[in-house]
């Protein structure tokens, strides 16, 4: 089983709120407070849902923060 607290560091990587969380999981914000402070095991839905967040606030690598996804067209 994995740490409540793993999970708890890894929401605040991810930048989410437990309110955003128990929205996305369909619970309601008690039961992920739970899942954060160990008193109830966090279901691996869960999990994916907070590793995914977590790699939206990532750079891409090899790509410059400021890239935004626009490269200009090269000349023909």
């Amino acid at each position: 089983m994995i740490l409540s607290t793993e999970f708890a560091h890894a929401m605040r990587r991810a930048r989410l709120k437990q309110k955003t969380l128990a929205v996305l999981t369909g619970k309601n914000r008690a039961t992920v407070a739970r899942w954060m402070h160990g008193d109830s095991p966090v279901p691996e839905y869960a999990w994916t849902i907070v590793r995914l967040t977590e790699r939206t606030q990532q750079p891409a690598a090899n790509t410059p923060e400021n890239h935004n996804g626009y490269r200009p067209r090269s000349s023909p």
